[in-house]
């Protein structure tokens, strides 16, 4: 359905038909991006998906508005917003959702946190830049709470 799965699916493929050692296609991971505006973008399962999947004492959730970090405060920026969802129990990225500016470029940092195995501590231990609009991303793993 979207063109970069479909380079990962053909990559996999190509491997596969080429080399002894098998590959199989990972979709945890596979992104996607609306370029409207506002433009949104999202990886992983959407918070009633993780619910349903783990139960809702598994699933945390942490939102930040684009007007809570100083760039976004600076943009004048008041609809946007970020979501995260983590297995409390794993502490892994289960999904993450971002409306705003600049959405399929912000996602980007949680598609790799994901693709190396999606523990949340891989965000933490980055240094992120004062003020950038990439701070919504921490600050919305920085508010997690459990799932009402």
């Amino acid at each position: 359905m979207f063109r970069h799965v479909a380079n990962r699916e053909a990559y996999v493929a190509f491997n596969n038909a080429a080399h002894d050692a098998k590959q199989k296609m990972d979709y945890s991971a596979a992104p996607h991006a609306v370029f409207t505006y506002p433009e949104i973008a999202s990886v992983g399962l959407r918070e009633e998906e993780a619910v349903a999947q783990y139960g809702p004492a598994s699933v945390l959730v942490g939102r930040a508005d684009y007007s809570d970090v100083a760039m976004g405060d600076a943009m004048l920026e008041g609809a946007g917003f970020a979501k995260a969802i983590v297995n409390r129990k794993k502490g892994n990225i289960l999904g993450f959702h971002i409306i705003g500016p600049y959405a399929s470029i912000l996602v980007q940092e949680v598609i790799n946190a994901m693709a190396s195995g999606g523990d949340i501590s891989i965000l933490a231990r980055g240094m992120h830049i004062h003020p950038a609009l990439p701070e919504i991303v921490q600050a919305a793993f920085s508010n997690l709470r459990e799932v009402s």
